[in-house]
């Protein structure tokens, strides 16, 4: 689209008696439109022949508004962007901090022995991260009753010998 408006220009008159200039008449046509970047350019030309230029200035970006380019999840930031309602240039850019985890029930991962420990987590039901784990001590109670009877049986047996050996 080019705009054309007539525009005059006088000339100071001269004293002496000299022809007359004529007054030129301007028409002007946008010969680069501006745009959000850059610069336009208008023209301007005389009935005469004679032109100039002038410059339009930049228009600037036209933020709209804000739109979610990027869900944020507890493992990554989202993302949300402004667009340029005029050219559609991205103008303006936000972080989304990450969602908090979502903390499960305790689960048993190694369940305990007679010697040795075992463990249990706790993890965030959307991502699956360990967010807490403890150790389950080993189940030496049933080891410690178990060599006591252990024990009693041998003590019992090396009794009961003895008193046999001793009566016969």
């Amino acid at each position: 689209n080019s705009t054309t408006n007539t525009v005059e220009k006088s000339k100071a008159a001269d004293s002496s008696p000299k022809k007359e200039t004529p007054t030129p008449s301007y028409t002007s046509t946008v010969t680069k439109e501006p745009t959000c970047t850059e610069e336009g350019e208008k023209t301007y030309t005389s009935d005469l022949g004679d032109s100039y230029t002038e410059v339009i200035p930049v228009l600037g970006h036209k933020p709209g508004d804000w739109t979610t380019e990027k869900e944020p999840t507890c493992t990554e930031e989202g993302k949300k962007v402004r667009y340029c309602t005029v050219c559609g240039e991205v103008v303006e850019t936000m972080v989304i901090d990450k969602l908090p985890h979502t903390e499960g029930d305790w689960e048993v991962v190694q369940k305990p022995t007679l010697i040795k420990t075992g463990l249990k987590v706790k993890k965030c039901t959307i991502c699956g991260e360990v967010l807490e784990e403890e150790v389950i001590p080993a189940n030496t109670t049933l080891l410690y009753i178990i060599i006591g009877l252990s024990c009693a049986v041998l003590i019992g047996g090396v009794i009961g010998i003895i008193t046999y050996k001793r009566r016969h």
